[in-house]
């Protein structure tokens, strides 16, 4: 069911609420508009802010992931090396 209120008066509500230090029923009385309304759409912007830093969340950690993880190769390809190399102790070779 489409909104009968426009997006510049969900802003202007939920504006006075979070910036304003307005309560939702003072809101709703100044712009006429039902507090039920403005207290859903606070819900909706803290729920999409909320999706929002939990996706970041993901990205940062799955890039971190496949830094351990490229880390965790190079140092498994070092030892292999190495170990191929024990009779020559003083000589590690990358080919």
């Amino acid at each position: 069911m489409p909104s009968k209120h426009s997006d510049d008066i969900k802003k202007h509500a939920i504006h006075l609420v979070i910036d304003g230090g307005m309560s939702i029923g003072d809101a709703a009385d100044k712009l006429r508009i039902g507090s039920r309304s403005i207290y859903n759409w606070i819900n909706e912007l803290k729920k999409s802010e909320a999706s929002t830093n939990d996706l970041r969340e993901f990205i940062h950690l799955r890039n971190e992931l496949l830094k351990v993880k490229a880390e965790r190769d190079l140092l498994r390809d070092l030892v292999l090396k190495m170990a191929a190399n024990k009779d020559e102790p003083n000589e590690v070779r990358f080919s």
